[in-house]
Formats: C-alpha cells, sequence, structure tokens
C-alpha cells in the first residue's frame, strides 16, 4: 500500500508542480473516542 501511495502522490505532484502534496492517515475506528490513560485500561 505504502508503494501505491507513493506513486499516486508522485503523480499528482507532476499533475500540480505548484501544489503542495501532503499524505494523511486516520484511524477510522478510533474516530471520536476520547483519550485514555494506561491506568484506565487495567
Amino acid at each position: 500500500m505504502e508503494k501505491k501511495l507513493t506513486t499516486v502522490a508522485a503523480k499528482i505532484q507532476a499533475d500540480h508542480p505548484q501544489a503542495t502534496v501532503e499524505l494523511w492517515a486516520m484511524d477510522e475506528h478510533r474516530l471520536g473516542l476520547k483519550p485514555r490513560k494506561a491506568s484506565d485500561m487495567g
């Protein structure tokens, strides 16, 4: 997957050389969950 993302990002950058291309990722399963301390888990 990482190689595919790198290839796609490179193509976008080549198509739009004036733009800044950034790759973002998010853990969708944790979206909206409040952070917990390790002491809360036990």
